[in-house]
Parts: C-alpha cells; structure tokens; sequence
C-alpha cells in the first residue's frame, strides 16, 4: 500500500503508477480499495435479497422452521459452491479487481432475473407439488428445496465467489493475513447486519418486496461497474476522467433505473392461501391455478416489517392471509371459535375491568371482548402493523372494534409484551396463531403459560386458542399438559374443528341468570348470533372436558418447553392432517357444564331440570360434530339433495334438544342454502317455503331474510320487506344485495336520502357495480 503510493507521486491523488493494459495490471491501490470495500456492499446487498427472497419463498411454501432451514440451508450451499469453483479456476487472466467488479455485475443481473421468477413463486409451487408429492396440497419442505434453489442457487454461487476475492484484494493491501480476515469478515458482517435491518424495518414495509429486491440487484450491478470504472481509470491516463465520471455515477444511476421496470402483478404473489388450495380445483377434479385467480378478489395487500398481509374475497367468504396462510376469515365455522376467544374467558369472569388481546388478526377477537361495556381497558398487542389495514376490511363483524376508545394498540411480540409490562388483566386472551408458524411455538410453552398466569390479577382468566387441524394428537396433547402445569383450575372448550383452553387461579362459577342478563347485551348478542351461541346453555355447551378430562387426555405427553420447543418441530410434520379425526377423540371426554353453574337461575325449576337439559344439549353436541364434515363438504359443492340430508340432520338433533340454538343456527343456514338452489332449480315455491323454514330456525338468517324481504317489497309490503332486509344486514352488514334492495324499498317508500345512503353502501362495498 505504501508502495503503492509512493509510487504514484506526481500522478495525481485517484490513480498511481503509469498506463498499463486495462485489467491485466495496475499499480494504483483505488481498485483493491474499491474492491475491499465492496464486501460492505456486497453484505448489505446480499442479506437484503435474502430477507426478500425468504418472504416471497414462504408466502408461495408457507413459514415453518424447516421452510426457513432449507433457505438458509440453499442461500449457503451456494456460496461454498461459489467458493469452491474460485478455488479450483483456471490461472487467473484478470487482475482481482476486474474480477470482483464483473462478478458484482453478474450477481446483479442474475438477481435482477431471480426477482422476476418471485410473483410466479405460488404457480410454480403449485407445479412442484403436484410433480413431487402427487398432490396440490401440501407444504413440504422438497418442496421449499426445489423454490429456493431456483432463486437462489445462481445468484448464490456468484456470491461465494465474489467473497474470497474481496478478501485477496485486502491481503494485497495489508500483507498479512490476520487483520485482512479481520478487517474483511467484519466489514462484511457490518453491512449484512444493516441489510437485514434496512430490508426488514425500512425496504419492504415502504417500497414492497418487489422494489427491495430491485434495489439490491441494482446495488451490486451499480457496486460492480463503479469497481471496473475505477480499473479502466487507474489503467489509462486517456481514459480517467470519463471514467471516474462513469464511476461516480454508475451507482446512482442503477439505483434510479430500479425503479424502472413494470410492477409486479401482486396478485398471483398474494391472493391464493398456500394453505388450503380449494380454489384452484376444476369440477373435473383437475387443478388450476388462474381458475384460482379468477375465483379470487384481493381487497387489500401490504408487505409489513415481518409479514405480507393480504384480503381476498372468494365464493363468499373473506379471508385474512399472512404471508399467504388463511388465519381468520368469516366463514360460519372460523366465526365461531373467532368470537368465543372474546366472549368466553369475558363472560366467565364475573366483572372483568381490564384485558389483554395477543394478536390482532381479523380483529374477531378484539371485537368479542370490546363488545362487553363493562371492560375498562382493553390492550391489544400485534408485532406486525400492516395487519391493521387488514382487520379494518372486517369492521363489520368487530363493530369497529379498533376505533374503540378503550382500545389501545400496542405494536409489540405479544411474549415480549407480557414479560416488560407491570399491568394485571382480568383476561388474557389470543387471537388464532398457528403452531407450526414459525416462531409461535414460543406462545405455546409452559414457561409462557406461567407468564400470563403471572400477568392476571387475582380470579383472572386466560384463554388458549388450539387448533385440531394440521396438528397430531401428540400436539394437542403436549399444548394441553403444558397448560394444565401453570392453571390449577382449567377447563377446554370446543367449537368445531378447534379448541380453546381456559385456565384461571381460582374456581370459575357462573350464574346463570346474570349469565343470560350479559348475552342479551346488543353487541354481544349480534355477534354471538352469527354462530348460534346467543344463548346461555347453548354457550355453555361448547365446554368439553373439565380439568380431570384434560389431564386423561394429556397423559404422557410431551411438555412445550422453552428449551425443546417440542411444537417448533413437531407440528410442521403434521401440516395436511384433517381436524374430523380428533373430533371423536375430544368427544370421548365430553362432559357438560353443571360443574360450573352456581345455581339453576330463575329459568329452570330445580337442580335436576337443568341437568337434564345440559344433558341433552350435551348429545346435541356431538352430533353436530359427527355431521360437521358432511357440513363442510356439502357446503364446498352444494347440491339440493346435500342440503336436504343436512337439514334433516339437524332437524333431528333439534327433536332430541328443542332449542338448543346452535343446532337451529346450522338448520337455518342449510334451508337458505336449499332455497337459493331451488330458486336456481326454478322452484320458487320451494325456494320460498326453504327460505321461511330457515326463519323458523333462525329468525335473523341473513340470506333467508334477503331473499324474504325481496319477496314481501315484491308484494307491495315494502314496511315488512324493510324490516326483513334490516335482519339480514345486522347479521351481514356487507350484503350488497341487501343494501341495494334496501334502497329500492326506501326509494319506493319516498325517502330518496336513506335510499342515496344505501346505495352508497353498496357502491362503497362493491364499487365494480356502482354504475
């Protein structure tokens, strides 16, 4: 290095030593430099690419530990390959710098290329498991394999090459070895660590994932041309102003031109679950990714800090998706155990002030304990803010549950949260996080459990979401014992294809009346009506197994520990299992809930009164979760006849258990159903007598109402149409249909504003139909 400058005395202070043949040799040190440098670059660059590249992988594979294993385990491969192929090469023909700044080049136009195969990421995970695993569902980690290697290998291998180069150009500046592998491991390791950071809290939640990797490709496409610029500088008198000039500015131009290309089409990226491939299936069995798309409307998408969040909307039914995996939507059977993770510890504390939300979700959750007037305050703690804009898409159902002013949203690991915060909650509860998702294994571990038992006040309750899909009995099992170590008085609830846990340090009794009294609240009332558990036995049948149930249940199994984090690795194996083969499991231990019942409240005559009825409710129960996959498929591919046997199941159940509300929630669902595809059948008659059996059932059935109302307004009873059509929407608040023909009514009736206000709703929900 000295040398070096000694030597370039009277030269001028970029370059030294005299011309020589551009990239054979040069005396100037600024190449090495330039070179040497770059490992920052390079750093920065290439953990930027990981961190986008590792997010498009799982919205397309889905996020588990082994997902993320096999990516870093590709993202390495590649650089020792890399490493290796420099090591064997052939003798070198070009001078290390020419050699750092052309492989910085390739690494960025072959980064460049990788970001363009990410939007196809799903189809092309989609190909990979029908070839490899026979099947289009499936998470799998070969399959994983096969997606990180086809973005990352090429650009990967470059890397590793590139790495030792910018070491041997350190050592040509400092001749010894150590402090060249010091100054080069640190310099890198300096500029990965502001990469990660800055993709992770800066790129991708401001610029999106397309951008970000954009950008880092122009990082090292822009790094390698300002390297070979300073070459061709230092190497030709002739040539060293333009090419400083072209070096000074080659960096910020590729940064510019990244901005350049077409945007991505997000939807292919994030608007199909990988969780649940459903969508995609032809009526012949087949499979079809665009079929998928057109079937499929993405309401709302933004790539958060950690996550990318999406909204679609597809045969009805909204879905909230997290990195492409369906955590929450408003199908009938996720409402349900969505709002009993509100109600249920809420109405089984006798007067709850304060409660604490862990996770955001859809927002269900919030808004079942917000519904309750009595709570003071209610935190609720969410370590992805783009999540936000998502739950807002669900306002109707949480009653807009975030404008609250009671509401206090905390932007924090809900673990993390409980373990700095000094408050005590009456409740604690969780929206539904998976096991398997990466990282949630840490809010299913006994040590957890003994946090939120140490952050409830004295009688609070916690409440444990757990679900039976894609989880072995080992799974439940071992969140269960887990549970059970830090709750001395415990009790598991089912609502149909999941559980929830509640766990509190005193005994929990209720009162029926008082029970009843807090169900007929407006809010609590209309949200527990979208699921048939409005009232108070049929609420309290959701119980399964008491204490002494859960601990048979859980014999032998292996506790969720901090140390071993058993689930971490357990549940992605279990990724594809149906949850109808633990529903005989848990109904084995079904016992009902006169444990918990103070008294017998004024409703019922005497302590063997209601013992008969929880008994009967208690059968009706388990029969509605033996019909509950024949619900599921004939719901998937409705057909009259599949409606028929459906309600004539729960017409039974209801002979058995007259009401027993849940059972007539179902049976009026399946009658609206046989009314619309009678009435597609051209049998109105029927259709009609379908749609007024379902209000027997269930006199606020959303889509009977709808259709009823229609029907009366057709009839010239447009103030017995209005109230029909005002049933349906305090169940459905988004119906379109209804709103519109809301505002035919209003209209005909001579209110021309409300009828302008309805149909502003309308627009406001689909504003494809304005027109």
């Amino acid at each position: 290095w000295v040398a070096g400058e000694a030597g370039g005395a009277g030269v001028g202070p970029a370059c030294a030593g005299g011309a020589a043949a551009i990239g054979t040799g040069t005396r100037s040190p600024w190449p090495m430099r330039l070179a040497f440098w770059g490992t920052a670059v390079a750093g920065l660059a290439s953990l930027a690419l990981e961190v986008a590249w590792s997010r498009a992988i799982v919205i397309a594979s889905g996020a588990n530990t082994y997902s993320f294993t096999v990516m870093l385990a590709t993202f390495l491969s590649g650089i020792a390959i890399g490493s290796w192929l420099l090591r064997t090469r052939a003798p070198r023909r070009f001078d290390v710098p020419v050699e750092f700044g052309g492989v910085l080049v390739l690494i960025g136009l072959a980064s460049f290329v990788a970001g363009t195969l990410l939007p196809r990421l799903p189809e092309i995970a989609l190909w990979l498991n029908m070839e490899l695993l026979g099947g289009a569902v499936g998470i799998r980690a070969d399959t994983t394999f096969a997606l990180s290697f086809l973005v990352m290998i090429v650009p990967c291998v470059l890397m590793g090459i590139a790495f030792p180069l910018a070491g041997e150009a350190r050592a040509r500046l400092v001749p010894s070895v150590g402090p060249s592998v010091g100054d080069l491991v640190g310099l890198n390791t300096l500029g990965a660590i502001v990469g990660s950071l800055l993709a992770g809290f800066v790129l991708i939640p401001q610029l999106g994932l397309q951008r970000t990797t954009q950008l880092a490709s122009a990082a090292y496409l822009g790094y390698g041309l300002v390297v070979l610029f300073a070459v061709v500088a230092c190497s030709s008198p002739r040539w060293r102003v333009p090419a400083w000039s072209a070096a000074a500015l080659a960096l910020p131009l590729a940064l510019a031109l990244a901005s350049v290309p077409p945007t991505w089409d997000v939807q292919r990226l994030s608007a199909l679950p990988n969780n649940d491939q459903s969508l995609l299936f032809t009526e012949a069995g087949g499979v079809d990714f665009e079929l998928g798309l057109s079937r499929t409307k993405l309401l709302y998408v933004r790539d958060g800090r950690g996550s990318t969040v999406s909204v679609i909307e597809a045969g009805g039914v909204r879905s909230l998706l997290i990195n492409s995996k369906a955590v929450a939507t408003d199908d009938v059977s996720d409402v349900q155990h969505e709002y009993l993770l509100g109600h249920l510890p809420v109405l089984l504390h006798p007067d709850p002030r304060r409660a604490a939300v862990v996770g955001l979700g859809a927002g269900l959750t919030l808004g079942g304990v917000a519904a309750h007037p009595s709570l003071e305050e209610i935190v609720v703690v969410e370590i992805e803010p783009a999540v936000a804009g998502g739950a807002q898409l669900f306002a109707d159902l949480h009653d807009d549950a975030l404008a609250d002013p009671r509401v206090e949203l905390v932007w924090q690991d809900g673990r993390n949260y409980l373990q700095t915060t000094r408050r005590r909650f009456d409740v604690i509860t969780a929206d539904p996080i998976h096991p398997w998702a990466q990282g949630a294994a840490y809010l299913y571990t006994t040590e957890y459990y003994a946090l939120v038992a140490d952050r409830l006040a004295p009688g609070g309750i916690a409440c444990q979401w757990l679900p039976l899909a894609e989880l072995a009995r080992a799974d439940l099992q071992s969140v269960v014992a887990s549970f059970l170590e830090n709750f001395e008085h415990a009790t598991l609830w089912q609502a149909t294809g999941d559980v929830l846990l509640i766990g509190s340090d005193a005994p929990i009794r209720v009162d029926l009346d008082r029970l009843g009294e807090r169900l007929a609240i407006d809010t609590v009332r209309r949200q527990l009506a979208r699921a048939g558990l409005d009232e108070p036995i049929t609420f309290l049948t959701e119980l399964a197994m008491d204490r002494a149930g859960m601990e048979d249940f859980a014999r032998g199994a292996v506790r969720n520990t901090d140390d071993n984090l058993y689930l971490e690795f357990s549940s992605p194996v279990s990724i594809g299992i149906n949850p109808a083969r633990h529903l005989p499991t848990i109904d084995r231990y079904r016992t009902t809930a006169g444990f918990l019942i103070a008294a017998p409240g004024d409703d019922f005559a005497s302590r063997a009164a209601l013992d008969a009825r929880l008994a009967r409710y208690r059968r009706a129960k388990s029969r509605v979760l033996e019909a509950a996959p024949r619900w599921h498929e004939r719901m998937a591919a409705p057909s009259i006849e599949g409606m028929e046997a459906l309600a004539a199941t729960y017409r039974a159940v209801l002979d058995d258990a007259p009401g027993y509300r849940h059972a007539a929630f179902l049976l009026a669902t399946a009658e609206a159903m046989l009314g619309e595809l009678r009435r597609a059948a051209g049998d109105e008659a029927g259709a009609m007598r379908a749609f007024h059996a379902a209000l027997e059932a269930d006199p606020g059935n959303d889509l009977a109402n709808l259709h009823v109302g229609i029907a009366r307004a057709n009839r010239g009873d447009l103030a017995g149409g209005l109230e029909a059509l005002g049933r349906a929407l305090d169940r459905t608040p988004r119906s379109v249909d209804a709103w519109a023909a809301k505002g035919q009514v209003l209209a005909r009736l001579g209110r021309p504003d409300a009828a302008l206000d309805a149909f502003d709703r309308a627009a406001a929900i689909a504003p494809e139909l304005a027109a």
